[in-house]
């Protein structure tokens, strides 16, 4: 079928379990080009989009195993999350979280603004940067309310010491 958006397969690769092998696979791959382009003199780090499996400690301690074997520092590497998930699992998060944080990794909360999230738990949660969902930055500039909700996004952001990133 050729290329797939990931909407089109990351469901099937959860039903049938061969999400983990996957992510699995991916993770080695940002390791090694992160590896790589810090080889070649170039300091850039390598964004992970995990799925809820993975948010797990025994998952995650193996994507900071895979991290550690590539001889790679932490804070070059962001973990995201989608904000669902975040915030369907929050309390059971805040731990990994945390620990993910003080071992330097980048967090990252990803499709923002979808109406999952709750504000109040936002500020309790230890991540690095918030990711507005591409549906707020679709219709920008023409769309004055999407530019408001987008604005006060960055704000929010900003205000909280967080790095924002629009999709799209």
């Amino acid at each position: 079928r050729g290329l797939l958006p990931p909407a089109a397969f990351l469901p099937v690769a959860e039903r049938t379990g061969l999400i983990r092998p996957i992510t699995d696979w991916v993770v080695d791959e940002a390791c090694r080009q992160s590896r790589d382009w810090r080889n070649a003199g170039h300091d850039l780090f390598v964004s992970v989009n995990l799925p809820p499996a993975f948010w797990l400690p025994t998952a995650i301690r193996r994507v900071m195993s895979t991290i550690d074997a590539f001889g790679l520092n932490a804070d070059r590497m962001m973990m995201e999350i989608t904000e669902h998930a975040v915030m369907a699992q929050a309390a059971d998060l805040e731990p990994v979280l945390a620990e993910l944080h003080a071992r330097g990794l980048r967090l990252a909360i990803d499709d923002f603004g979808l109406g999952h999230s709750s504000l109040g738990r936002l500020n309790q949660l230890r991540v690095n940067t918030l990711k507005i969902d591409r549906s707020f930055t679709a219709d920008i500039p023409g769309d004055r309310g999407a530019a408001i909700l987008i604005e006060t996004m960055i704000g929010l952001a900003r205000n909280l010491g967080l790095q924002c990133l629009a999709e799209g």
